[in-house]
């Protein structure tokens, strides 16, 4: 199906994304589960400056392999450029296999985050409220011209710490 670009909202399940690397590429996913990568975000006008640490994929590390997702960190506009890990040998070649290595891995993710089958798109209609783990659902929104689909997106972010402290304060059982 052809989608006419109008703003729809675009989600993307991070652990289903995940698990598919897993079974398509398992090097690529190791790679992406092992290797911290450094995130930033500073806006000046809003107060932020966001500061993050920790791998595209985070799952449990068993000593038969990798065990379930626990979450996915995925911001190709805040993340830093990657350093190797530490301690590395003084050699160029080093540092160009784990830049190459890690290029490959990132291309077979965003190849997978780019099929149209692991996307859900949704047209909201005014009113309509969203509710996003970030930590495990990827979301964004087409292309759209404002003044043919006007639209307003309003933001409230809410930890975990927080919405874990509420649920079980209200006797609800949380992870």
């Amino acid at each position: 199906t052809t989608i006419t670009p109008k703003g729809q909202s675009v989600y993307l399940d991070g652990f289903a994304a995940a698990d598919q690397l897993r079974k398509e590429n398992p090097d690529a996913f190791h790679l992406l589960a092992s290797t911290q990568r450094r995130y930033r975000c500073i806006d000046d006008a809003e107060g932020w400056h966001l500061e993050a640490c920790g791998p595209v994929i985070n799952a449990i590390h068993r000593e038969d392999g990798w065990g379930p997702v626990t979450s996915i960190r995925h911001n190709d506009l805040d993340r830093l450029p990657d350093l190797p890990p530490y301690p590395v040998q003084n050699d160029d070649s080093n540092f160009t296999t784990f830049y190459d290595e890690l290029l490959s891995a990132h291309a077979a993710w965003d190849n997978i985050l780019r099929r149209d089958e692991m996307r859900l798109v949704i047209d909201l209609k005014c009113g309509d409220c969203v509710l996003v783990a970030n930590q495990r659902c990827m979301h964004g929104r087409y292309v759209f011209e404002a003044s043919t689909y006007p639209r307003v997106v309003m933001g409230c972010y809410l930890g975990m710490d927080e919405l874990g402290s509420k649920w079980r304060h209200s006797g609800f059982s949380f992870p």
